[in-house]
């Protein structure tokens, strides 16, 4: 069985040789192999670029909701604005 898939294999072997060691033919086979390898390592490029821009985008946005959720309680702490302090004052002074 081994020395059978090893004929059948030297044969494939010397096939797919001959087939792109062609002196006519050849080059351009090669070329066209060459181009092909070209083409699918810019598309997993291009594949792997867009998820990962995909990705940063979904994690600034989430980023940016959960400080949109802070800020309204951050912005009960801050100082209440001068008419504001002003009616306060005028109401305790009143009272007084």
């Amino acid at each position: 069985m081994n020395k059978t898939l090893a004929v059948i294999g030297g044969i494939g072997a010397g096939a797919v040789a001959m087939y792109f060691l062609d002196p006519d033919r050849g080059p351009r086979r090669r070329a066209l192999v060459r181009d092909k390898a070209v083409e699918l390592s810019n598309d997993a490029r291009r594949a792997v670029t867009g998820k990962a821009a995909d990705l940063r985008n979904r994690a600034q946005g989430m980023f940016h909701e959960a400080k949109g959720l802070l800020k309204p309680a951050a912005a009960d702490l801050e100082p209440k604005s001068s008419s504001q302090n002003t009616a306060v004052r005028g109401a305790f002074n009143a009272n007084s």
